[in-house]
């Protein structure tokens, strides 16, 4: 895969460019593919306005359950995503979020602090503040953080992976385990459904055919051979929805126009 494609931009408010990038030695953050980074120690967070945001209430943001969480909220930032690795605590926020037609969202001003036993260590960001690539972090099996696009189309664009005392940022894995490792998910983000449910049935996962009215646009989808799809949307992001089984497990699918996939979600079940 292309590393051009991860040069992203952690942003983070524009004072912190005066603290520079730390050279990192071997401990905490390892940036080494990825020279976009920056990384700046800090012991506080400072206020935003949250003005920036007002009006992007439906935009997925984070009711905080953490005292790092809340404490970045309380200095008027948007928290998007709290994820505890170990004894590290990352939270991604906002500084701004614009909204669009269909109830779209942008997210800029993204930033991701670093907690260890709730004391910040530090921010990881770009010198951009108006990138979209951090929109949200979500935590999977194997200590694995994955950073999810501002976009409106959530898509993943890297790993970090947790080892040793140490986090390495690497390209998303080619699979994805679930359920304590009973289930893999082949990386089929951004493939057309055709493509991506070749890959899925091939790994074991079974389309599942519902029988209820699902709407003209799935129905022609449906004519078409993708039996497992649930529903469309029929405007905005024309997203559309995908179910599949293995064993016990459900795992839903998500595509935006033109069918392209940007969520995979498993439901254990046991």
């Amino acid at each position: 895969m292309n590393k051009s494609k991860f040069a992203l931009s952690f942003c983070v408010f524009s004072a912190l460019t005066s603290l520079g990038q730390i050279a990192f030695g071997q401990p905490l953050l390892d940036f080494e593919s990825y020279e976009t980074f920056l990384y700046s120690e800090m012991s506080s967070i400072p206020t935003n306005d949250a003005a920036k945001f007002e009006d992007a209430s439906h935009c997925f943001l984070e009711t905080p359950t953490t005292t790092e969480g809340s404490v970045i909220s309380n200095n008027g930032w948007a928290v998007t995503s709290e994820v505890i690795i170990a004894n590290y605590t990352f939270v991604s926020f906002n500084g701004r979020i614009d909204t669009g037609t269909s109830g779209t969202c942008w997210k800029a001003e993204g930033n991701i602090a670093v907690f260890r036993n709730s004391d910040l260590q530090g921010v990881i960001y770009t010198n951009d503040p108006t990138n979209t690539s951090i929109g949200r972090l979500s935590r999977h099996e194997g200590g694995i953080v994955r950073l999810h696009t501002g976009e409106p189309t959530d898509f993943p664009i890297l790993d970090v992976r947790y080892d040793n005392e140490q986090f390495t940022m690497s390209e998303v894995s080619e699979f994805t385990t679930y359920c304590q490792g009973r289930y893999l998910v082949p990386s089929v983000y951004g493939m057309d459904i055709n493509e991506a449910r070749h890959e899925l049935i091939q790994i074991g996962w079974k389309p599942i055919f519902e029988s209820e009215d699902i709407g003209f646009i799935a129905e022609l989808m449906r004519k078409d051979g993708i039996t497992e799809v649930s529903g469309c949307s029929g405007t905005g992001m024309g997203y559309c929805g995908y179910q599949y089984a293995q064993d016990g497990a459900i795992l839903r699918v998500s595509s935006i126009d033109p069918a392209r996939v940007n969520g995979l979600w498993v439901d254990c079940r046991n």
